[in-house]
């Protein structure tokens, strides 16, 4: 054999294990204790996909897998890294949605829908030759700035037609369904449709989902699917009315429970990272509060700035591997909402970075580490995680947490509502939750009271580790905050729970931050502590006793700032 023909041999090799281990990379994060696998950190992006192992890229600049294989073999591939199980967290974002009497009604609907899908689905083969498009008619097709989804305006009337391309035996007796995940709850019926061509209305900010499937008599199947967005922007926004009265002054008492003070909106925006389920960055409210990344160039598949995450425009998506960081379940969305949105935030000078590490109803440790290092990275200054595990730390998360306290950003997480069944709060002394439990001098644990509860709620856990305490609402006062979903035309859910306690907290540190850049977390969260109102009913449930204050953090700040004890 000649050496050029030797050579051609390597080279074609070389491409096929370049292959291979292209192959190996999964995309998503792991959904159930099956798919776990094992999160290494310390090898190189190129030692893993030499490996030949099956992996997931978590966070390349931190040196961040989940390997999947037995621990023996990932140590002997990297021997000198460290290896730690993954750890799926379920039922871990600390809040209740309440939509009242419209929730039977929903499902009574949705139930209704499964019934029509099951039975168009019957006795349906391969899809043949069947190829459906979905054609968007009578309005100017728009992009959103990802360019993955077709823009469309608040209460614009416009039709979607099914188009087929197919091949003449394939077109007798076509049958046509079409389904509807709504970014709106206010009028479930509108939910599912049977004709050819379908008007629609949408009257709720951020994701619809339209996915149609065509059956011709051979029973050949095929379906194919649509995403649309609600865009706010100056002409949808003037056509909406204000959040109703009712709601916004029972609001109201918040706000004038924590003695708050509208600070000044100033150039000094704080970069706020909110790891959670997404945000509905689409939704009126957090329009011009959105933390953008201007050197990515949105959907062109290129890490244009070279920070090892493609197209990450609007914060990153680590449990699908994306820049669509889209609220998936609402939490994110609501959390937002009380940080920074227009209506009910507690900061004018917080822009929010979104970060998505999972579903409503779990997320990954591994996930979660990749977040905390990114959030950082990113120029965050104020994480807040209103979210929890019951496992202790691995000494891999660890590190993420000492990043996060090296590089001084704040954490403000949320103290938990008691048990997953009961929901009772508890000490966390007895049994701890994670970041809440953690008692680091940059993590601020925050606990719940409300309207009928003024002192603690009887879900919110408490403890020596819980720093201070917020409203946060219960199931006859809840607060009011920005909706994934939209309530019977309205843009804004009742939602309770610790999880809200936390993000007030966040706000108020991002304006404190606005007014006096480069605070150290352990004196941010001094100063929040001394100034909170004293409450001798919490004698027996936190160190400090305290109340959260705004007016008082911000003319503490303000005075140690006038005797130069912060320069």
């Amino acid at each position: 054999m000649s050496k050029h023909l030797q050579a051609m041999h390597v080279f074609i090799f070389s491409i096929f294990l370049i292959s291979c281990a292209k192959n190996n990379e999964v995309k998503q994060a792991p959904t159930t204790e099956k798919d776990l696998g094992y999160i290494v950190q310390g090898p190189s992006l190129k030692k893993v996909q030499d490996s030949s192992l099956r992996f997931r890229v978590i966070n390349k600049n931190h040196n961040l897998y989940e390997v999947y294989a037995k621990p023996e073999r990932i140590k002997s591939k990297f021997p000198i890294s460290k290896v730690e199980k993954n750890k799926l967290n379920r039922n871990a974002f600390n809040s209740n949605y309440t939509y009242y009497s419209f929730q039977k009604h929903i499902k009574v609907k949705s139930n209704q829908i499964e019934r029509v899908k099951e039975s168009f689905n019957q006795q349906c083969t391969s899809a043949g030759s069947l190829s459906p498009k979905i054609q968007v008619k009578n309005i100017d097709i728009k992009r959103d700035s990802t360019n993955r989804f077709v823009q469309v305006n608040y209460q614009e009337e416009f039709t979607l037609s099914a188009e087929l391309f197919t091949t003449n035996e394939e077109v007798g007796g076509l049958e046509y369904l079409w389904t509807l995940d709504k970014a709106s709850f206010s009028n479930p019926e509108s939910f599912i449709f049977t004709s050819k061509n379908i008007s629609l209305k949408l009257d709720g900010f951020g994701l619809n989902t339209v996915t149609l499937t065509v059956k011709n008599s051979l029973g050949h199947c095929a379906s194919t699917s649509l995403n649309l967005v609600v865009k706010a922007n100056s002409i949808n926004i003037e056509k909406l009315s204000p959040m109703p009265a009712s709601i916004y002054n029972f609001d109201r008492y918040y706000f004038t429970k924590t003695n708050h003070f509208f600070a000044k909106e100033t150039e000094k925006k704080i970069k706020v990272a909110i790891i959670d389920t997404g945000i509905n960055y689409y939704h009126s409210d957090l329009e011009q509060k959105m933390s953008i990344n201007k050197k990515e160039t949105p959907n062109n598949g290129i890490d244009d700035d070279d920070n090892g995450f493609v197209d990450d425009y609007f914060g990153y998506n680590f449990f699908e591997n994306n820049g669509v960081t889209l609220d998936i379940g609402g939490h994110g969305s609501h959390v937002a909402g009380l940080i920074a949105g227009q209506q009910n935030g507690f900061s004018k000078n917080a822009e929010i970075l979104p970060i998505r590490v999972g579903s409503l109803s779990s997320f990954d440790q591994g996930s979660l580490v990749g977040a905390l290092y990114y959030a950082v990275d990113q120029g965050a200054k104020i994480i807040n995680m209103s979210l929890y595990t019951n496992d202790h730390p691995t000494s891999i998360e660890m590190n993420a947490y000492s990043y996060t306290a090296k590089n001084d950003v704040t954490i403000v997480t949320s103290s938990g509502n008691g048990d997953q069944f009961l929901p009772i709060g508890f000490s966390l002394d007895d049994q701890a939750r994670y970041p809440a439990s953690l008692n680091l001098p940059n993590v601020i644990t925050v606990a719940a009271s409300s309207l009928t509860e003024p002192s603690i709620t009887f879900y919110s856990n408490y403890g020596s580790k819980v720093d201070i305490v917020a409203p946060g609402g219960d199931r006859d006062n809840p607060i009011f905050s920005l909706a994934k979903y939209n309530n019977i035309g309205l843009n804004y859910a009742p939602n309770f729970g610790t999880s809200m306690a936390a993000p007030l907290v966040s706000g108020v540190l991002a304006d404190l931050l606005s007014i006096k850049k480069g605070i150290k977390p352990s004196l941010l969260k001094k100063i929040l502590i001394t100034s909170g109102r004293k409450d001798s009913e919490l004698k027996d449930k936190i160190p400090s006793q305290r109340h959260l204050d705004v007016e008082g953090a911000n003319s503490l700040l303000n005075k140690l700032i006038a005797n130069g004890r912060i320069q």
